[in-house]
């Protein structure tokens, strides 16, 4: 039947679903339909030393343990270039462990470690055995190492060492960048913890 005159027209999108402290309401969510298709993500497999990138391209560029594998200094250079303006740059590193305080520090990680390796061999129970990994490269750098490069390649970068031998680094590029500030702590203005 057609609207009288008066009438609203009917809306052309979904409402907006309100959020509540706990969340969005799930019936009003699901109402309101998919978000917006986005292109799918492109993985290639390369090697980050010579693979072309895109200057001022990248908003958020990671690496999980993989930077000991490859001439660390160069490579955050060019990963820095990469980003664009207000970019994130993640790395998940592994050092070399010096005497003294590497092995305090680290002696806390033994006993996690073991409880890890427990639960997982516990899971792997019974399963097939699985295909060998990929070669590995002890890293060559210690911490002390790891973070006079990154300060000098990447100024304002925030490290924080981890346990089991690992260190979190995060660098944010100069400029802005619409959205809230991605990363896993609050900024402190590039000091080391």
């Amino acid at each position: 039947a057609p609207l009288p005159a008066h009438a609203p027209p009917p809306p052309t999108a979904p409402p907006r679903v309100p959020l509540t402290r706990e969340g969005a309401h799930l019936p009003a969510a699901v109402a309101a339909g998919p978000p917006p298709a986005t292109p799918p993500p492109v993985f290639r497999v390369a090697d980050i030393t010579r693979e072309p990138l895109r200057p001022g391209q990248y908003d958020v560029v990671t690496a999980l343990a993989s930077l000991h594998h490859v001439p660390f200094g160069p490579t955050l250079a060019r990963l820095r270039g990469a980003l664009a303006p207000g970019g994130v740059l993640v790395v998940l590193g592994c050092f070399r462990e010096r005497a003294g305080a590497d092995l305090l520090w680290n002696a806390a990680a033994v006993p996690y470690n073991a409880l890890a390796r427990a639960g997982a061999r516990a899971r792997e129970r019974g399963r097939p055995a699985v295909a060998p990994s990929p070669p590995t490269v002890e890293p060559a750098a210690t911490l002390a190492e790891v973070r006079r490069t990154v300060r000098r390649e990447l100024p304002g970068a925030e490290l924080r060492r981890l346990l089991l031998w690992r260190y979190l680094l995060v660098y944010r590029a100069p400029g802005r960048r619409s959205g809230p500030r991605p990363g896993p702590w609050p900024h402190s203005g590039g000091r080391d913890r």
